[in-house]
């Protein structure tokens, strides 16, 4: 009976229109927090054992790997591994690691020296970052943003997400773009305000559950031939937790029959956006963008010959995106 139900349930949800839906906007400037599944290595370093020169890259350990175990023990953050390297100094070490989905085992040399560990890798176990709510959807309790992956940046691979949290946070300065540099919000993000759980993390965005519903306005969503070169509105904060109405014009639309993350360009025409950030700046990275009272898509890139001109994903595909991950669960 319940493998019934379950079924009838995806069935129903395959059966609902993908391509356009009522959503709550977004906008607000959000701190994002991906905790791993396991602690990340980031690059390696030669360690000096008894004189001859060690570096675990020569045992098969390399940039991008998740360590999720040691010795059998499963480990989760920094602290987990620093703890049981402790205890194996002078030892080798016998480590869990997932590369690419392939659960491998590789040795690793433990020392100390001046006191500290010394195992040859740089680890990180989170990344931190900002960007813009795209959506919340009220009947799934999900929200979308971003429109494109987070990626590490250390190792420019995808973030594999073991758990994750969107937080409120406040734009308290923008470092302006240009030609040469890509410019910045700079945010405070707030801990103490969380607004969601991230469960997926892929080139589209990131997704995931959230119970900030209550007394919301909705908007509704627009497909992709409805789309029209003119002027349209994108939805991003400037400054503190204010979102802005920010004038932009469709400049070209690229016809899709598969996900992509480029699917029309744009330009900032707003005096006041363009005074405050010359052009797109990081942080704006899921701005919902509207087109005849209709949310048509999330901007996602800027260009890299003129930062006022930029790129923009279609909302159905942020859409699909944020249904296939409730199919997941």
């Amino acid at each position: 009976m319940k493998r019934f139900i379950s079924f009838w349930i995806i069935l129903q949800l395959f059966l609902m229109p993908v391509l356009a839906d009522t959503v709550i906007l977004g906008g607000d400037s959000i701190g994002i927090q991906i905790q791993f599944d396991g602690v990340l290595v980031t690059g390696t370093y030669e360690v000096n054992l008894d004189g001859v020169k060690y570096d675990p890259f020569t045992s098969d350990i390399v940039s991008g790997d998740l360590i999720q175990a040691v010795n059998d023990i499963p480990i989760a953050t920094i602290s987990d591994f620093s703890s049981i390297l402790l205890d194996h100094i002078n030892e080798t070490v016998i480590l869990k690691i997932n590369r690419n989905e392939e659960i491998l085992e590789r040795k690793l040399e433990v020392r100390q020296q001046n006191g500290q560990i010394r195992s040859g890798l740089f680890v990180k176990d989170e990344i931190l970052g900002i960007g813009t709510l795209t959506f919340i959807h009220p009947q799934m309790q999900s929200f979308a943003s971003l429109g494109h992956e987070v990626l590490n940046s250390e190792t420019q691979q995808l973030a594999p997400v073991g758990s994750g949290t969107l937080f409120k946070s406040q734009v308290i300065g923008i470092r302006k773009a240009s030609v040469h540099q890509i410019g910045e919000k700079q945010a405070r993000i707030n801990f103490s305000a969380q607004i969601g759980s991230i469960t997926k993390n892929n080139a589209f965005g990131i997704y995931g559950k959230t119970d900030q519903i209550a007394g919301m306005p909705t908007i509704e969503t627009a497909e992709a031939h409805e789309i029209e070169i003119k002027e349209a509105i994108m939805y991003t904060v400037l400054e503190n937790d204010e979102i802005h109405e920010v004038l932009i014009e469709i400049t070209h639309i690229n016809p899709q029959s598969a996900k992509d993350i480029k699917g029309f360009e744009f330009r900032i025409i707003d005096p006041h956006c363009l005074s405050l950030t010359n052009g797109i700046v990081q942080g704006m990275s899921g701005s919902p963008i509207v087109q005849n009272d209709k949310l048509i898509g999330a901007v996602t890139h800027v260009s890299g010959n003129d930062p006022a001109k930029g790129y923009g994903i279609y909302i159905e595909w942020m859409l699909e995106e944020s249904k296939s991950d409730l199919y997941r669960q």
